[in-house]
């Protein structure tokens, strides 16, 4: 874990800073990931790369395309 002072604070982080990857269903930037929870004791998420405008929104989430569908089959309401 990196550390730095930063005047007043001290600042810890773990490897290298991300960088966004293009968004899987345009291509332009991405710099959100699909917080869709997979299941699992780890408690992972989808994470696929999107991009602002493709990114669909559910209940304070960032979804992809696919799991915003699922989203709303299983809540059986449409987006807000």
């Amino acid at each position: 874990m990196a550390c730095r002072a930063t005047g007043t604070a001290i600042v810890c982080t773990r490897g290298h800073k991300r960088h966004a990857g293009p968004c899987v269903h345009c291509g332009r930037p991405g710099g959100l990931l699909c917080d869709y929870p997979m299941g699992g004791r780890r408690r992972r998420t989808c994470d696929l790369e999107l991009c602002s405008s493709c990114s669909k929104k559910r209940g304070g989430a960032d979804l992809c395309q696919t799991h915003a569908k699922l989203w709303d089959e299983k809540t059986g309401r449409p987006p807000a």
